[in-house]
């Protein structure tokens, strides 16, 4: 980006107008603080300010670590509450053919470009399994994170094709909680989906997750209405291409006995209840 002589032009304009240096002292750089330094040189520009992380400067000493609490107890999980996942996660095909060669995918629609596009799809589509643990691990922070034990997942739906390029984002729903005393963990059943780019639903789960408590006090029946949109689909249709019909043998007989060619998935009954 920039030579030696650029570089020392840069450091010398930033101590110049009072910005950060090397070699100045912590003093300093706190005084100036509420500066923001441009330095321009050929073909960049140098900002030069204030970190505005979670961590405000001077809260943190040299060496100290700084350690984050993730995750929720039961009394944070109330029903109806929505959690946003904080990341997002961008496909390439090279990790969806890594991973599909990894767990021994067998079908070539996820293993063979040119056999993908000839059944309709506009290119290679990821594994339905790589789909869902990407689903899973960007819910992690807020469903699991505490979690002392993970007792099941249902009703597994994947929607659409999930192709080199897409990005992926996490919602999660809780559905039920339940409070088995004050010296026990509590049962959260929650729903859970990922969504690409444009918004659209590519996969969605049910869970039960074994959450430990606060505290000691008792939780009661409330049920929260959250503002954050969630497409939950209760008869989610698939969404996969065809090859045209006409290319089949009997069409005729084939469109008499399938008037309609979108599936549509109902949704499966309840897990049963854990105690």
């Amino acid at each position: 980006m920039t030579n030696d002589g650029e570089a020392k032009v840069a450091g010398e304009a930033m101590a110049s107008e009072g910005g950060p240096s090397v070699g100045q002292s912590r003093a300093a750089r706190e005084a100036g603080a509420a500066e923001v330094v441009k330095v321009k040189g050929k073909g960049f520009v140098l900002e030069v300010g204030p970190y505005r992380g979670h961590v405000e400067a001077g809260d943190v000493a040299v060496g100290e670590v700084v350690r984050r609490d993730y995750g929720h107890h039961l009394e944070d999980c109330v029903p109806g509450t929505v959690f946003t996942h904080p990341r997002g996660v961008t496909l390439d095909r090279g990790s969806m053919l890594a991973y599909a060669r990894a767990f021994m995918e067998a079908n070539p629609l996820y293993l063979n470009e040119a056999f993908a596009v000839r059944q309709g799809y506009k290119s290679l589509p990821a594994a339905p399994h790589m789909v869902l643990n990407l689903a899973l691990s960007l819910g992690v922070q807020n469903d699991s994170e505490k979690a002392i034990a993970n007792l099941g997942y249902w009703d597994v739906r994947f929607l659409r094709p999930v192709y080199a390029g897409d990005t992926l984002v996490g919602k999660t729903r809780v559905i039920d909680r339940k409070d088995r005393g004050a010296d026990k963990p509590g049962i959260v059943t929650v729903e859970t989906l990922a969504e690409n780019q444009d918004g659209r639903v590519v996969v969605q789960y049910r869970r039960k997750i074994m959450v430990p408590r606060r505290g000691a006090e008792p939780m009661g029946d409330e049920v929260v209405a959250s503002e954050v949109t969630f497409p939950w689909h209760e008869t989610p249709k698939l969404h996969v291409p065809f090859v045209a019909l006409s290319r089949l043998r009997s069409f005729s007989a084939l469109r008499a006995s399938l008037p309609n060619t979108r599936p549509v998935i109902t949704s499966a009954a309840p897990a049963p209840a854990v105690a």
